[in-house]
């Protein structure tokens, strides 16, 4: 084999091997990303990435809500170089509640999702303002359907997800006030390098606009949330 073949499968053996796989993207996180949803009422919510927020040391990205029945909620999120989400915890400030999660809760395991994907994992819940053990659970997710959705903000590709234990809580893991059981079926859709595109949590929600960030916005401390912050003994 003459050299200059020698080099070119060379360069093409060392292209391939230094090219890292593509990390699927379905929650962007930069600051003043912004979504804005429709519920069956008429009623519009919008989520926005607003600052960063320390929980149980680790930095994570903040998503307010405005509008809507969870006016004023946020929560706290993190992806991973792989792509896969995990949820920190959320805090609802007009009840002065919320929970927080340690280790984070993987709420969707991509790179890549398909029809009938499922992950679990153990946590442990703290109660927010005063991070009281309120007990260890096991959930598991699973991917429950791949759909072609006709949204107001137009036709999107998305992958259905769900817990698969049903639930009587009050909120979901994010802080969304429910009314009802959960669980067993799918509740967010999510697309790619998009984000969540629909929900069925609480009020049913639908994309109408989404976009990214205009203009800077300012970090946050947990401190601002509580101005001590411990975890309880068991």
């Amino acid at each position: 084999m003459r050299l200059p073949t020698v080099l070119w499968l060379a360069t093409i053996l060392l292209a391939a091997i230094g090219s890292p796989a593509h990390a699927e993207t379905y929650q962007p996180l930069s600051d003043g990303d912004w979504w804005t949803y429709q519920a069956d009422d008429g009623e519009t919510e919008t989520r926005t990435v607003d600052g960063l927020v320390s929980v149980f040391g680790r930095t994570t990205h903040r998503i307010r809500y405005a509008g809507g029945a969870n006016d004023t909620n946020e929560n706290y999120w993190t992806v991973d170089d792989s792509g896969n989400l995990y949820l920190h915890g959320f805090y609802f400030p007009t009840t002065d509640f919320g929970l927080v999660y340690d280790p984070p809760i993987l709420y969707l395991a991509s790179s890549p999702l398909f029809v009938g994907k499922t992950w679990q994992m153990t946590t442990t819940f703290y109660t927010l303002p005063d991070t009281l053990y309120a007990g260890q659970y096991d959930l598991a997710f699973l991917v429950y359907e791949e759909v072609e959705l006709d949204l107001p903000v137009g036709r999107l590709h998305a992958f259905g997800t769900g817990q698969t234990m049903p639930s009587a809580a009050e909120y979901s893991l994010t802080g969304v006030r429910l009314d009802g059981q959960r669980g067993g079926r799918p509740d967010t859709w999510w697309s790619e390098d998009i984000g969540p595109v629909q929900f069925a949590l609480g009020s049913h929600l639908q994309l109408i606009d989404y976009g990214g960030a205009p203009t800077p916005v300012s970090n946050r401390s947990w401190g601002s949330i509580k101005s001590t912050f411990r975890t309880s003994e068991k």
